[in-house]
């Protein structure tokens, strides 16, 4: 015996529903009864026992011929399906803001793709794989746009509900109407469970974005920001992702893309009259990116076709099939934006969910990160044009131009210092700041090897026109540390024959690289037998410890240094004194850098800086001119004699200081043979309050207070100049 439940009101409401209903428990029981425990079953509808699902192939000929011949069935409730299932999504909060970003047009495209949806699952030739196939796709999109395995669930349970209902007044017999159920469940499982695992593999995509490593510190940021923008531009919907970093001119500039339609965005926002800007009332700055970059806070915008602050930018979005939008502003260590990392998606909606504002709010963290752990970024400039400008380097359109490093005793060249340059074809010639920031690490490398060859190649040209002097070239910190970089001068050198004691490698000193590693870097280089040169000493890097353990031949006087010297002209010559006595302590050579004018010419040569360079001894120039302005005689420098004439008020004022602290030739006792005597006399100052301190300096009672008069009259007439 066998016995069918129904149970009111769970299996339905009318006695014709739940009689249908018994009936199929009934059948179901006698089909299980060589396993069953008990001779009676509550009716399983929806809820088809496994070992009856894989019994029943919901794919197979027999799944396909009953599919068949109760199409209309299904075809009868798709259209009552779709419009309840919208109405029951409008009363959900989440799903009802979706749904707002669509227009009239868009929904009813959506409900039709959601019957087609419906034809498709239940058409009797669909395959298992292509159910799978379709259901990744649906999955992945779910999970953009918000819509979880809970409304899905619902929204099969309703289509369950409907189409039993329906069945339960169709003449079939029990065992089409269970099977049907089962085929239809069976397909319903596998397109749930599909778009599910997609979902998850989605926003996986998203969330493994923020467990990418960070850059080790001290990395470049053109390597850093793009690998990382590069990667981001992979996740599933996005269909550009842009950096941008305000210029000048208070522009958004795209620093850098990627993603599929990346290059097309870029061109939309570098038109004229499309550019987004930072001012609030410019119809321009109207838009997320600029208000992310002025709120300092994440910005979306769930519709852009909806969106008024995107009205200028409604058509290019629609062939770019871009719906939403994403603005992070990025924040240095002090809280103020230096970046703003903008996100197009190919879908509405696709940030606004819990989980995408979540992964926003952790990708500025990472990208804040990124910024703090790079060296300082380059100047803002346009993708395009940052990507002209490293063709150029890899195109041949390095130039090295090189600036004359003088003996300042002597007046003779002794040096030159190799200067990267970009030539453009049209032969405009591009400065080392336009460009240098723009390189990532390879580039670096290529450029110092391109500039290395280079410049010894010039110094064997002059070696044949008579000019026989040594040449440097700068050598960026992560190429130094590079294994390789050994190879690279010692392969240069033997190429062109040269010495290796005639080429200097400049190091600027970084703490972005671990110290240990630059100091087995440099013990490499100096096996090679070239001179190694501290740059910028004095720019508050280097380190005066490294200095005297490390085989440094040349030690360079920050330029920096010399610009405040007017301003605090006692401080500056105290600071560039101690350096120079430290160079002759080490036995290091010192070179000043910075030497616009006579004047700190002047102030150096007394100082007893024995080298120099700067402007107002050679300007940089072509390789080429260097040997004609060697023969025109170059910068005029007297050698240095001890009854030199001064000149100017900075050289007055370093010889005093020079001679207050007891420093030598300088000490001279005779007024009339002192050369400030000249000088003063030159400027028509022997009735003033500086002839009569510096009288006063020469006589034999209260000198040091007469000497320090004669300093503050100094320094008031060197700081008056500056102002003028």
């Amino acid at each position: 015996m066998s016995m069918g439940l129904a149970l009111f009101p769970k299996d339905g409401q009318e006695g014709n529903t739940l009689l249908r209903q018994a009936d199929m428990a009934m059948y179901q029981t006698k089909h299980r009864r060589h396993e069953r425990l008990t001779w009676w079953q509550l009716n399983t509808v929806g809820t088809a026992q496994p070992d009856e699902m894989e019994a029943f192939d919901a794919y197979g000929e027999e799944a396909q011929i009953l599919l068949t011949k109760t199409a209309g069935h299904f075809e009868a409730i798709r259209a009552q399906f779709v419009e309840q299932l919208y109405a029951d999504l409008g009363n959900n909060l989440h799903a009802h803001g979706i749904l707002c970003t669509l227009s009239a047009v868009e929904m009813s495209a959506l409900k039709q793709r959601q019957a087609e949806h419906l034809r498709f699952l239940f058409a009797p030739g669909t395959t298992q794989e292509a159910i799978r196939t379709a259901a990744r796709h649906l999955g992945a999109i779910h999970a953009l746009v918000g819509v979880g395995a809970v409304l899905q669930l619902q929204s099969y349970a309703l289509y369950r509900r409907l189409l039993i209902e329906h069945l339960n007044h169709a003449l079939l017999v029990a065992q089409d109407r269970y099977r049907i159920l089962l085929a239809t469940e069976s397909r319903l499982q596998d397109d749930l469970q599909v778009q599910v695992e997609a979902e998850q593999s989605t926003i996986g995509a998203y969330i493994r974005m923020l467990s990418e490593p960070l850059p080790p510190l001290g990395s470049l940021w053109p390597d850093a920001s793009s690998q990382a923008l590069a990667r981001l531009g992979q996740v599933p919907g996005l269909q550009g992702a842009l950096l941008m970093r305000l210029n000048a001119h208070g522009m958004l500039t795209p620093e850098s893309s990627s993603g599929p339609h990346a290059k097309e965005i870029v061109t939309v926002l570098t038109e004229p009259g499309f550019e987004a800007v930072v001012d609030p009332v410019s119809p321009r700055g109207q838009g997320p990116s600029a208000h992310a970059w002025r709120s300092l806070q994440i910005q979306s915008s769930a519709s852009i076709a909806q969106g008024p602050q995107h009205q200028t930018w409604h058509s290019f979005a629609s062939e770019m099939a871009i719906r939403s939008s994403l603005s992070i502003p990025i924040r240095d260590g002090f809280g103020q934006a230096v970046a703003v990392l903008s996100l197009f998606g190919a879908y509405p909606s696709q940030f606004e969910s819990a989980v995408m504002q979540q992964f926003a709010r952790n990708l500025r963290q990472h990208w804040e990160q990124i910024w703090l752990r790079c060296a300082t970024p380059a100047p803002v400039v346009s993708e395009d044009r940052a990507s002209a400008l490293r063709h150029l380097l890899f195109s041949g359109g390095l130039r090295m131009f090189m600036q004359p490093i003088v003996d300042l005793r002597s007046g003779r060249l002794v040096k030159a210092e190799a200067l990267a340059r970009m030539q453009q074809p049209d032969g405009q010639i591009i400065a080392p700041g336009v460009f240098l920031s723009l390189l990532g690490e390879a580039d670096l490398n290529l450029l110092f090897r391109q500039g290395l060859n280079a410049a010894l190649e010039h110094l064997v040209q002059w070696d044949a026109q008579g000019l026989s002097i040594e040449i440097s070239v700068n050598l960026p910190p992560r190429s130094m540390v590079d294994p390789d970089c050994p190879h690279w001068v010692e392969d240069a050198l033997r190429r062109h024959g040269v010495a290796p004691h005639r080429l200097t490698l400049e190091l600027l000193e970084t703490q972005d690289i671990d110290t240990a590693a630059q100091d087995e870097a440099v013990d490499r280089l100096v096996q090679l037998g070239v001179n190694l040169s501290m740059d910028d000493l004095g720019s508050g890097y280097s380190s005066l410890q490294r200095l005297s353990a490390l085989p440094f031949a040349t030690i360079k006087v920050d330029q920096g240094l010399l610009t405040r010297v007017r301003n605090n002209p006692i401080q500056t010559m105290s600071m560039i004194r101690t350096i120079i006595q430290m160079g002759r302590d080490l036995d290091r050579a010192v070179v000043v850098e910075g030497l616009e004018d006579e004047g700190l010419i002047e102030a150096a040569r007394l100082l007893g800086a024995p080298y120099g360079q700067g402007y107002g001894l050679g300007r940089p120039m072509p390789a080429d001119a260097l040997v004609a302005w060697w023969q025109d005689g170059g910068r005029s420098i007297a050698p240095s004699q001890d009854d030199q004439p001064l000149r100017t008020f900075l050289g007055a004022l370093a010889f005093q200081w020079m001679r207050q602290h007891g420093n030598g030739v300088h000490c001279i006792a005779g007024l009339e043979h002192c050369p400030l005597t000249r000088f003063i006399a030159d400027r028509h100052l022997q009735c003033g309050e500086l002839a009569s301190w510096h009288a006063r300096a020469h006589g034999t009672e209260d000198r040091n207070t007469a000497s320090k008069e004669m300093i503050r009259l100094l320094v008031d007439q060197v700081r008056l100049e500056a102002i003028g």
